[in-house]
């Protein structure tokens, strides 16, 4: 999952640039997780979006935040995937990254 939104300054509610703005693998994902945002009352401030994380739907610079939860690992074009996360920040903007992955002997392995 990639999510990406516009907020201001102190991580207050995204601005009318845009909301937070995951990406999924499947349509059943981004079907469930548009019911848990409605259950949750989060509707109104995240848009789910179906699509690749190496084409990502959104104009360049056109989020400040960018989250990515075991998704690289995922990815064998790592390289790509960062560069298309840097596409949407703006100048300045923040990646935050969860993934965990080793290779050959339990040595993890670099990007």
């Amino acid at each position: 999952m990639l999510a990406a939104a516009s907020v201001d300054q102190h991580g207050g509610s995204p601005q009318s640039t845009g909301a937070a703005s995951p990406e999924y693998l499947t349509p059943g994902f981004c079907e469930a997780a548009r019911e848990l945002n409605s259950l949750t009352g989060l509707a109104e401030r995240i848009t789910i979006l179906h699509g690749s994380a190496l084409e990502i739907p959104v104009s360049d610079a056109s989020s400040d935040r960018a989250y990515s939860q075991a998704v690289l690992m995922n990815i064998s074009d790592k390289l790509a995937f960062l560069r298309e996360v840097f596409r949407v920040l703006r100048p300045g903007g923040l990646l935050a990254l969860s993934f965990v992955f080793c290779g050959c002997a339990g040595r993890t392995a670099g990007m």
